[in-house]
């Protein structure tokens, strides 16, 4: 005849035996379980297509549709978030975040960005926007995406190209320099250009040469850029910052009126003036001693590491360092030459 067990019943675990090196035992573990929700729910993300938008006219909106896409059918519910790529908000597009819910027997939904619409030829531009929270759901590895905003108002023009040694990021082109620019000028290790009249810099900033001043945010009509120095001209007047260790920074009173050229050398800069060259910064090889033929009738100036040129009547003035003859002037460029340029050790004269 069967009997009761005298024993009451015993919860049955799953046995890890671990042996414990303390003299010796073993421990009785029950072993971890997994919850059987997180077996089970779906992960949500973007499609893996990033999309896109033309960008339309000004005063018309369009917009960015982005799909959130389960792995399989559930309730979710998802939060998202935008952000600026190279777009910018709220000019080029209406900033966004909120919740978006799929329900269930669905496996994706769509929400939209606002884009504004303009006529002025850009680069395609970027949004980014990204899943930030998931509930009945886990967030899969796509949770950013970018959004692209198609540029349909022509090419792009004034746009900076640039190549080649790119340690300081003197080649690395900032968006605000891919169109609309007038001017360009490199220095040692760093770029400018001019837009709208104000001074865009990169790369380098050891000396402050990339730090533009507030000053050279408008109005500015020309730049040059010297060793680690900036210079630009505004209103007649030469505003200088980067190094000053030969006070190539330090514009003397003359030169904050009346300026019509500028130019900039490794250690020293140029100004002309009614017809004058005015010079200061490094002098060790005569580069700032302006000749007394070039102080009156001069159209255009330039200037090399440690010499300067100036363009008097068709022919072209130097001073400064001869080590490799850069400032002896051949015969044919003293005579019907229209425009000089320098730099390093060297000279150029353009003769019509």
């Amino acid at each position: 005849m069967a009997h009761a067990s005298r024993f009451p019943a015993v919860r049955r675990w799953p046995l890890v035996l671990t042996a414990v090196a303390l003299g010796f035992a073993l421990a009785v573990v029950p072993s971890p379980r997994r919850s059987a929700a997180a077996d089970t729910l779906p992960t949500v993300q973007f499609k893996s297509v990033a999309p896109s938008v033309i960008e339309g006219p000004a005063g018309t909106t369009t917009r960015l549709k982005f799909r959130v896409h389960l792995s399989s059918p559930a309730p979710v519910t998802v939060t998202y978030a935008t952000s600026d790529g190279t777009a910018l908000a709220p000019g080029d597009y209406k900033a966004k975040t909120g919740s978006l819910t799929i329900s269930g027997g669905h496996m994706s939904r769509v929400f939209s960005v606002l884009v504004k619409g303009d006529n002025v030829p850009e680069p395609d531009e970027t949004i980014v926007v990204t899943l930030t929270s998931a509930v009945g759901a886990t967030l899969g590895p796509r949770t950013q995406t970018l959004g692209t905003i198609i540029n349909d108002d022509g090419p792009v023009l004034g746009r900076v190209m640039a190549w080649g040694n790119n340690t300081s990021g003197q080649t690395t082109v900032p968006v605000d320099a891919q169109s609309g620019v007038t001017a360009i000028v490199a220095g040692s290790n760093f770029s400018l250009a001019l837009k709208d009249g104000r001074v865009i810099a990169w790369g380098s900033n050891d000396s402050g040469q990339t730090t533009v001043p507030v000053d050279a945010q408008s109005g500015v009509t020309a730049i040059p850029a010297g060793g680690n120095f900036s210079l630009a001209l505004k209103d007649g007047r030469v505003i200088a910052w980067g190094e000053n260790h030969q006070g190539q920074t330090t514009v003397p009173v003359d030169a904050q009126s009346g300026v019509t050229a500028i130019a900039a050398g490794e250690f020293h800069s140029l100004a002309l003036k009614e017809g004058g060259v005015i010079a200061w910064g490094y002098n060790s090889y005569g580069e700032i001693t302006v000749p007394v033929d070039a102080q009156s009738g001069v159209t255009a100036i330039a200037a090399g590491a440690v010499h300067s040129l100036a363009l008097k009547d068709g022919r072209v003035i130097a001073w400064g360092s001869d080590d490799s003859g850069q400032t002896t002037v051949p015969v044919d460029a003293q005579s019907g030459v229209t425009d000089i340029a320098a730099r390093g050790n060297f000279s150029l004269a353009l003769k019509s």
